[in-house]
């Protein structure tokens, strides 16, 4: 169910299932002893005056879903806060719904380099992938810090200004259909 449109050097295919979210607004302390927290049901995602075109990101669990098979390529921006000196491990994935596949985006020592901003302390974790789904497939965000005591947040990402409309993001784009 969809509009058959052009985009992209690809015809004939389900209209353009391109998207751009970030979350509605800061978590609560999630990570930071370790715990690996997936960013879906428990947080909102909000179109954030990006775009979801043909609505295949689900805003209230995290999800995109495929529904025009091949490859895709996904990127991610968290920005933590609540950092600290004894947080010397902090994680970023990409959770595919096919099984068992995990993709590790990026994996820092957040103690080494964060940056503080009015006592607060932030830091950056991001990266890409590409990844092959069938229809129905799913992905979302998993995020760990760990090291010392639960008191690391994910900023809220998309409009607004402070201090940055993009601090978080979720994105992601068809390359190839198959």
């Amino acid at each position: 169910s969809g509009s058959v449109g052009l985009y992209g050097a690809n015809s004939g295919q389900l209209s353009d299932p391109t998207f751009a979210a970030g979350l509605t607004s800061n978590t609560a302390a999630i990570t930071g002893d370790g715990s690996a927290v997936d960013l879906s049901v428990t947080y909102a995602w909000a179109g954030g005056g990006t775009f979801n075109r043909s609505n295949r990101f689900d805003t209230s669990n995290g999800h995109f879903t495929c529904t025009v098979p091949g490859d895709y390529q996904f990127d991610v921006q968290l920005c933590l806060f609540g950092i600290a000196a004894g947080h010397t491990i902090a994680q970023m994935w990409l959770v595919h719904s096919n099984g068992t596949q995990l993709y590790l985006l990026d994996q820092q020592n957040p103690s080494a380099t964060f940056v503080t901003i009015t006592a607060v302390n932030y830091y950056i974790l991001k990266g890409k992938v590409t990844v092959s789904m069938a229809w129905g497939d799913y992905v979302l965000v998993r995020v760990s810090v760990g090291g010392a005591a639960k008191s690391v947040g994910v900023m809220a990402g998309g409009t607004g200004s402070s201090p940055s409309p993009w601090a978080t993001r979720f994105q992601g784009r068809s390359i190839r259909a198959i």
